[in-house]
C-alpha cells in the first residue's frame, strides 16, 4: 500500500466451543534503515477471546511504499527583464504526499555578453528519493541610454570671462565605470566668439548619449572711467576757467574712440553755466560719457556797516534802533530792518538788519538787548511761624500774602514736608513767591506734632483649651497706631509643668513715642487621646507541638514619646491542649492607658504514628501498631483481625 493510504480494516474470524468470540486489535509500524518514511511495515495483531478468558492471536502485515514525486508549489515562469529589473531568487517550496518537509535545491547559471541569459534550476526530492526539476530562463536586455551628469547649460559670457570648468560624469542602469569623452570648438565673429563643448559616453551594450554646451562670448560692457572730473563746481565770475580731461579703459578694446563737446547755458545778469561732455566708445558700440557743469556766479555777500553790539539794560533804559548801511563788491545793496521781543521777565529784544545785492546775496547782522528785573517780591501778611498739634489732628492752612514791584501775577508754589524732631515727624510748610524774572521770596511755617495715645492690637488671639498635639503656632500679631505706621510688637512665652499644663503668650506693642499696650493669651493644653499599640498579633490556633510566634509590640502617642509596653502572659490547660493568653499594655504621660490581648488556642489534631510492626504465623500478616502521640505520652495498641 502507498504511504498516504489508510490501513484497511480486514478482520479475521475465529470459532469457539461455547459460541462467543470477542475481537480486539493493536496496530504498530516498523521501518528498516535510517529513513523512517520508506521501507516500512504496518503490523496489526488481532486477539480473539471467549467468555472464560481463552485467547487466540492473528498477525496481519501491510508493506508501505512511496513512489509519488513531490509537486512544486510556486515556481516562476520564463521571462525577459531589463538589466536593472532582474527579480531576486524566489523562495520555491514543494509538497509531497508523505514527506512533510521536502528538500528543494537551487542552482543558477549565466551567459556572457549583452544581452545575456540567466538559467535558474530548482530540484525537489522527498525522503524516498522521488524528485522533480523545474527550470526558469530569464532573458536580460539593456535598451536604456546612459545619463550624462554635470553638463552645464548654454550660457552667454562677457569677452573677458573664462569658460567655467565642467566636470561631467555618467551613470547607467547596468554599466559601471563609464568613460566620458570630451571635445571643444571655437567660432570667432565680429564682436566676440562662440565656444562649443561636446561630451559623449557609450555603455557596455552600445547605447550612446551625447550632450552639447554652447557658450556665446559677447562684449556688452561699457568702457569705464579710470580718472574722472568734478561733475559740478561753482567759481566766481572773476576766476579763470579750469581745464579737465577724463581717462577711460575697456575690458576688451585697447583703442577706444574719444569725442568731447562744450557749450554755455543759463546765461543771465548774475552768471552762466559751462557744460562739458566726453564720450569713449569701444569696437562693439558700448560707450560711456562723462558730464561736467561749471557754474560761474556772483556769490559774495554785501557788508553791513554801523551795527551796534548786544547789551543788557534795565527795563526803563531800552535804546532806539541804530542807522545801519551796507557796501557790495559788484552791485548796490539795500538794507532792511526788523525787531522781535520775547515775553516775560527778563525778556530779550532782537534787532536784525539785512543787506541784499542785485544777485540776491545777503548779509545779516543782529543786536540782542537783554532786559532784566533784579528786585525780589516781599511778604505783606503771614500766619504764625510755629504751631503745636496732637497727632491725628490737622493744623489750619493760612497762606501768606506777597507783592512785587514789577510782576502783578506772581507764581506762588506751596510744599508741605515731613521734618524730624521727636518721636513723630513734624511738618514744614513752605510758600515760594517767584516773579517773571525768577526773583523769589520764601516764607516757612513749622508745625510740631506730639503723640500721647497707646497703640491697639489688630489680631490678638483669644485664650483657648487645646489637645497636646494641636497647640496652635504662634501667630504674627500686629498693632496699629494713629501716628506710627509700623508699630514694634515683641513676643514672650512661658509654660507650666505637668499634664495638663498652661502656655502663657504675651505680646507688647510700642509705638515710636514709647506708648505701650500689652496683650496676653492663655492656652490650656490637655491630652485625652489614648496611645496606639502596633504589632499586636491576631488570636490564632496552633498545634500543641508548635511554639507561640514571637511578637514585637510597640506604641505611639500623639504627645508622649519613648513609651514602655508591658507584657503579661497566662496559660490555661484543658483536656486536649491549652490556651495561651498574652496581654500588652501601655500608658502615656497623662495616664491614658491602652490594652490589647492575643489568645492562642493550642490543640491536638495529629494522628498517632507507627513506631514498629511484627509478623504473625502462617504467612498471614497481622500488624500490631504501637502509637505515639505528639501531645499524649501514653501508648495504645491496635489489633487487626482476619477471617
Amino acid at each position: 500500500m502507498n504511504c498516504d493510504e489508510a490501513t484497511p480494516m480486514i478482520q479475521p474470524t475465529a470459532t469457539d466451543n461455547n459460541g462467543y468470540v470477542n475481537y480486539t486489535h493493536v496496530d504498530a509500524t516498523t521501518c528498516t534503515g535510517s529513513n523512517m518514511a520508506c521501507n516500512c511495515v504496518r503490523i496489526r495483531i488481532w486477539t480473539a477471546s471467549d467468555n472464560c478468558g481463552n485467547t487466540a492471536t492473528f498477525t496481519q502485515y501491510f508493506n508501505v511504499i512511496d513512489n509519488v514525486d513531490p509537486v512544486f508549489n510556486n515556481v516562476p515562469q520564463n521571462a525577459s527583464y531589463s538589466c536593472d529589473e532582474i527579480p531576486s531568487v524566489p523562495n520555491v517550496t514543494a509538497s509531497d504526499n508523505c514527506d512533510e518537509l521536502v528538500d528543494v535545491d537551487f542552482t543558477q547559471t549565466q551567459t556572457t555578453g549583452c544581452p545575456y541569459v540567466i538559467t535558474r534550476t530548482w530540484t525537489a526530492s522527498d525522503d524516498c528519493g522521488n524528485s522533480i526539476t523545474h527550470t526558469q530562463t530569464i532573458n536580460v536586455y539593456d535598451n536604456e541610454y546612459p545619463v550624462l551628469i554635470g553638463v552645464p547649460a548654454n550660457t552667454t559670457l562677457e569677452c573677458d570671462q573664462m569658460a567655467p570648468e565642467a566636470v561631467v560624469t555618467a551613470l547607467d542602469n547596468c554599466s559601471e565605470n563609464l568613460i566620458v569623452s570630451h571635445s571643444a570648438d571655437t567660432d570667432v565673429n565680429d564682436c566676440g566668439y562662440v565656444f562649443t563643448r561636446t561630451w559623449s559616453v557609450t555603455d557596455n551594450c552600445g547605447n550612446t548619449t551625447t550632450a552639447i554646451q554652447v557658450i556665446n562670448f559677447v562684449d556688452t560692457t561699457d568702457p569705464i572711467v579710470t580718472q574722472g572730473v568734478p561733475a559740478e563746481l561753482t567759481i566766481e565770475c572773476d576766476q579763470p576757467e579750469p581745464i579737465y580731461m577724463p581717462s577711460f579703459s575697456d575690458n576688451c578694446d585697447d583703442s577706444l574712440a574719444m569725442t568731447a563737446i562744450s557749450g554755455l547755458n543759463n546765461v543771465n545778469a548774475c552768471g552762466y553755466d559751462i557744460e562739458r561732455a566726453w564720450t569713449a566708445t569701444d569696437d562693439c558700440g558700448n560707450s560711456t560719457t562723462v558730464y561736467q557743469v561749471i557754474h560761474v556766479r556772483d556769490t559774495t555777500d554785501p557788508i553791513l556797516v554801523g551795527v551796534p553790539a548786544s547789551t543788557e539794560v534795565e527795563c526803563d533804559a531800552v535804546p532806539a534802533p541804530a542807522n545801519v548801511t551796507a557796501t557790495d563788491n559788484c552791485s548796490t545793496a539795500t538794507v532792511s530792518y526788523s525787531q522781535t521781543a520775547t515775553t516775560g521777565c527778563p525778556y530779550t529784544i532782537t534787532r536784525t538788519w539785512t543787506a541784499t545785492d542785485e544777485c540776491g546775496n545777503e548779509s545779516t547782522a543782529t543786536q540782542t538787548i537783554h532786559v532784566v528785573d533784579t528786585t525780589d517780591p516781599i511778604v505783606v501778611s503771614a500766619p504764625e511761624i510755629h504751631v503745636t498739634i496732637e497727632c491725628g489732628t490737622s493744623a489750619e492752612l493760612v497762606a501768606p500774602q506777597f507783592d512785587d514791584n514789577c510782576d502783578e501775577n506772581l507764581d506762588i508754589e506751596f510744599v508741605e514736608l515731613e521734618v524730624s524732631g521727636g518721636c513723630v515727624n513734624g511738618l514744614l510748610r513752605r510758600w515760594t513767591a517767584t516773579d517773571n524774572c525768577g526773583n523769589s521770596t520764601i516764607f516757612e511755617q513749622i508745625i510740631s506734632i506730639i503723640d500721647t495715645t497707646d497703640p491697639t492690637f489688630d489680631n490678638l488671639p483669644s485664650s483657648t483649651t487645646v489637645e497636646c498635639d494641636a497647640v496652635p503656632a504662634v501667630p504674627v500679631v500686629t498693632a496699629s497706631d494713629i501716628c506710627d505706621s509700623d508699630v514694634d510688637v515683641t513676643f514672650s512665652e512661658s509654660a507650666t509643668e505637668g499634664c495638663p499644663y498652661t502656655i502663657t503668650r504675651t505680646w507688647t506693642a510700642t509705638d515710636d513715642c514709647d506708648n505701650v499696650t500689652v496683650g496676653v493669651q492663655t492656652i490650656t493644653v490637655i491630652d485625652t487621646t489614648y496611645p496606639v499599640l502596633h504589632g499586636v498579633p491576631a488570636s490564632t490556633e496552633l498545634e500543641c507541638d508548635q511554639i507561640a510566634p514571637e511578637a514585637v509590640v510597640t506604641a505611639t502617642d500623639n504627645c508622649t514619646e519613648d513609651m514602655i509596653v508591658s507584657l503579661d502572659a497566662d496559660t490555661d490547660y484543658n483536656e486536649c491542649g491549652f490556651v495561651f493568653t498574652r496581654t500588652w499594655s501601655v500608658t502615656d504621660a497623662c495616664g491614658n492607658t491602652t490594652t490589647a490581648t492575643q489568645v492562642i488556642n493550642f490543640v491536638d489534631t495529629t494522628d498517632p504514628i507507627v513506631t514498629h510492626k511484627v509478623f504473625l504465623p502462617n504467612s498471614l500478616l497481622s500488624v500490631i501498631r504501637m502509637h505515639h502521640s505528639i501531645c499524649h505520652h501514653s501508648l495504645t495498641t491496635a489489633t487487626i483481625h482476619w477471617l
